[in-house]
């Protein structure tokens, strides 16, 4: 499938200057993120046994009260099923929080079939905040815009109408300054032929389920 911003179609010096402004706008949101509300995200205040799911809701409150107080146009999010945490002028921020003592985990990121169709219409952006239970303290945050995110580590899994998800955080961590940079459309163009593979395995894996049931 092709993508609908193809630089063959990008033709006027109004659309170059459009792009390019956005990719500043991006980055800025990024930098004030960092500079702003990530420092002051702390577990000081956190009891110690609330568990893996209590630190990453503490952690996400955190985040979008920081976020509402330090940065402007902030706006939470309409339902428990949304996307995002919060929204940031069109900019959908969803927070994933991994304790870095645990050896294994596989966050879901976001059902394929919701990305498909927001992909293009919004920006979803990932703070991903790593900390340790056991120092009980936040570690390192790392911020992704969806595009950033490698597809090496990157899998689509069977649950719903398939989820994309991050094979292994602790990896994906560590190797974070040998990512390479590909633009949104190319991401896209890989999830759609990724899209489409899974799909495929997924109809042989029914069939086969299908020919044991009538065994």
């Amino acid at each position: 499938m092709t993508a609908p911003y193809k630089n063959d179609i990008i033709t006027t010096t109004i659309e170059r200057i459009y792009i390019m402004k956005t990719s500043k706008e991006l980055a800025k949101l990024k930098t004030s993120i960092k500079e702003l509300v990530i420092p002051l995200l702390t577990l000081s205040n956190i009891k110690k046994d609330i568990g893996q799911r209590g630190f990453a809701d503490e952690l996400e409150s955190q985040f979008i009260s920081l976020a509402k107080k330090h940065l402007s146009n902030i706006t939470e999010a309409s339902s428990a099923l949304s996307t995002e945490d919060v929204g940031f002028d069109g900019i959908n921020i969803d927070v994933k929080t991994s304790d870095i003592d645990r050896k294994f985990k596989m966050p879901n990121l976001i059902s394929v079939d919701k990305l498909k169709n927001k992909y293009y219409k919004d920006t979803i952006m990932y703070v991903m905040i790593s900390y340790s239970s056991k120092q009980h303290k936040v570690i390192d945050c790392n911020l992704f815009y969806i595009w950033e995110l490698p597809w090496l580590h990157l899998a689509i899994q069977n649950l719903g109408k398939g989820q994309l998800q991050i094979k292994n955080m602790s990896v994906f961590l560590n190797d974070i300054k040998n990512f390479k940079k590909i633009t949104k459309d190319e991401w896209y163009e890989k999830f759609m032929k990724e899209g489409h593979l899974f799909y495929e395995k997924m109809i042989l894996k029914m069939a086969e389920y299908k020919k044991n049931w009538l065994l």
